[in-house]
């Protein structure tokens, strides 16, 4: 259902993503043209922490995301951390710190599942229409039987991910200009 606090959310989900897109590209285009949007950057920064404020102050007010909430404390403490990696962001694109800013907005961008999922637990989804109808996460976790056969599944997937993802890694590093490789 569309709500204001949704609205908002989603408002701060694009703001979020643009930031980190922007800080992405200053990772990885040519110096010369990496300047002029790390500036854009901060301003996306900016926008973020409004649309973030704007975001958290929707969800207090909103009566079914009050009585959603499991854990208030979480759903309090963790805008706070959220906005100090956006402020973090800010402070190392002012440093000319791409890489760390970028850790800082991939934090940014991790910290609303955190934040969901701290502040509905046990719940993995509340049912606005039965509360005795929500899903817990015991409720929706795999079988024993499911999680052995995806154990030994992992067991020779997972180091061919993991090389595949640290080949692109390497072979994708640096900026794109003439003597790096670019993505086709």
């Amino acid at each position: 259902m569309a709500t204001p606090f949704v609205a908002a959310a989603g408002v701060a989900m694009v703001a979020l993503v643009a930031v980190h897109g922007a800080i992405f590209l200053t990772l990885r285009l040519p110096a010369a043209d990496a300047a002029p949007l790390a500036r854009a950057a901060r301003r996306l920064v900016a926008v973020a922490l409004a649309a973030v404020a704007l975001a958290t102050v929707a969800g207090g007010l909103s009566d079914r995301v009050r009585a959603a909430t499991q854990r208030p404390l979480f759903a309090v403490l963790l805008p706070f951390v959220l906005v100090a990696a956006l402020l973090a962001a800010r402070s190392a694109l002012a440093r000319r710190r791409s890489g760390v800013a970028f850790a800082a907005t991939s934090a940014a961008l991790a910290l609303p599942v955190t934040l969901v999922g701290a502040s509905l637990w046990p719940y993995a989804l509340i049912s606005t229409a039965d509360p005795a109808a929500s899903l817990t996460v015991t409720g929706g976790a795999a079988s024993g039987p499911t999680l052995a056969l995806l154990g030994w599944l992992t067991v020779p997937l997972l180091p061919a991910l993991l090389g595949f993802q640290a080949m692109c890694w390497w072979v994708f590093r640096g900026r794109t200009d003439g003597r790096a490789p670019v993505y086709w």
